[in-house]
C-alpha cells in the first residue's frame, strides 16, 4: 500500500504535466508567432514524454490491452489538439498572409484609376446633395466677427480711440472705453481741449506700423469685432491706453484692466490729469443737448407794414 501510493501519484503527476504541456502547445501555437511556436513545441514535447513515462507505469500494471487502449486516446487527443491548434495550417497560412499583402499593393495602385472613376460617377449627386442643402447651412452659418476669431495685420484707419480697422475688418477693443472723436474734456489747468482727437492720435502713435493680433471675443452693438489686441507680439494694447490715462476700463465687463486705470488715476496721467465725463455720459448730455435745443421754439416776428410813397386823406390835414 505504501508504495502504491508514491505511484499513483507520480502517474498523476504526469497525466497533470501531459495535459498541461498539450493545452499550452495548442494554444501557442495559434498565436503564431516564431516565439509562441517555440513555446508550443516545447509543450507538447514535454506532453509526449509525460504520456510516454505513464504508458510505461500503466504497462506494468495494467497489462497490454489496457494500455494500448489508453494510449490511443492519447494519441487521438494530441492529433486533435493538433488540428485545432493550426499546426499543419501555418504554412498556408503565411503564404495567405503574402498573398493578401500583394493583393493588397496591388489595389492600392490599380485601383486608383477606379476610385477616381466612382468618385467622378458619384460627383453630379454629390453637388445635388449639397445644392440641397445650402439653403440650410447658410441659414445656420454665423454672421459678422464669429466668421474671423482672429484678425492679424496693421491699422489702416482709426475711428476712436478703441475702434479701428485691420484688413477691413472693424476691431473694438473689448473691456475699455476711449472718448469719443467729437468730445472734449478738461485739462488741469481748467481749459478745454478735444480729448477724443488727442487719443486718436496718441492711438496712431502707438500702433505706428506695428502688426496686431487680435482674438475676436464677439460683437458689439454696431457689428465691429470685440477683442483683444496684442502689439509688438507681447503687448496688451488695451493695458498700454488704461495705463496712460488715455481710456478707461470698463469695470462690469472684466476686471481686468482695473489695476492699470488706478494706477493711471493715481499718477494723474492722461484724461486724469483734469476732469472729463465718461464716454457714455458725454454722449447722453449731447443728445440731451440737441433734445433741448430742437424744444426751443423762436420768437415771431411781429408783421411790420412798409410805407409806401403815396399819401393818404390824413396826410394832407
Amino acid at each position: 500500500m505504501r508504495q502504491g501510493t508514491p505511484m499513483f501519484f507520480v502517474r498523476i503527476v504526469l497525466l497533470g504535466l501531459g495535459l498541461g504541456g498539450a493545452y499550452l502547445g495548442t494554444l501557442s501555437f495559434q498565436e503564431g508567432s516564431g516565439v509562441d511556436i517555440a513555446v508550443g513545441a516545447g509543450g507538447i514535447a514535454v506532453a509526449v514524454l509525460c504520456f510516454f513515462f505513464l504508458a510505461k507505469a500503466l504497462w506494468r500494471v495494467l497489462g497490454c490491452a489496457a494500455t494500448f487502449v489508453i494510449v490511443a486516446l492519447i494519441v487521438a487527443g494530441l492529433a486533435y489538439f493538433f488540428y485545432t491548434s493550426g499546426l499543419l495550417n501555418i504554412g498556408d497560412k503565411k503564404t495567405a498572409a503574402a498573398e493578401a499583402k500583394q493583393t493588397t499593393a496591388a489595389a492600392k495602385t490599380d485601383g486608383k484609376d477606379d476610385d477616381i472613376q466612382a468618385l467622378l460617377d458619384a460627383l453630379p449627386e454629390l453637388i445635388d446633395k449639397d445644392a440641397k442643402k445650402a439653403p440650410q447651412q447658410a441659414e445656420k452659418a454665423p454672421e459678422g466677427p464669429k466668421k474671423v476669431p482672429i484678425v492679424v495685420g496693421k491699422v489702416s484707419e482709426v475711428s476712436s480711440g478703441d475702434l479701428f480697422k485691420i484688413n477691413n475688418v472693424w476691431v473694438r477693443l473689448f473691456g475699455l472705453a476711449a472718448p469719443l472723436p467729437q468730445q472734449t474734456c478738461v485739462n488741469k489747468s481748467g481749459r478745454p481741449y478735444p480729448c477724443g482727437r488727442m487719443v486718436i492720435n496718441k492711438l496712431k502713435e502707438i500702433v505706428g506700423q506695428d502688426e496686431l493680433f487680435c482674438t475676436v471675443m464677439g460683437a458689439d452693438v454696431q457689428g465691429a469685432a470685440l477683442s483683444t489686441c496684442i502689439i509688438a507680439k507681447e503687448y496688451d494694447l488695451g493695458v498700454v491706453l488704461i495705463e496712460n490715462g488715455l481710456a478707461v476700463a470698463l469695470r462690469n465687463i472684466t476686471p481686468v484692466y482695473t489695476p492699470y486705470e488706478e494706477e493711471a488715476k493715481a499718477k494723474k496721467i492722461g484724461l486724469w490729469s483734469g476732469s472729463f465725463y465718461m464716454p457714455w455720459d458725454w454722449a447722453q448730455q449731447q443728445e440731451q443737448s440737441k433734445k433741448q435745443a430742437a424744444d426751443i421754439k423762436m420768437p415771431t416776428q411781429p408783421v411790420v407794414k412798409k410805407k409806401t410813397g403815396k399819401k393818404g386823406f390824413l396826410d394832407y390835414l
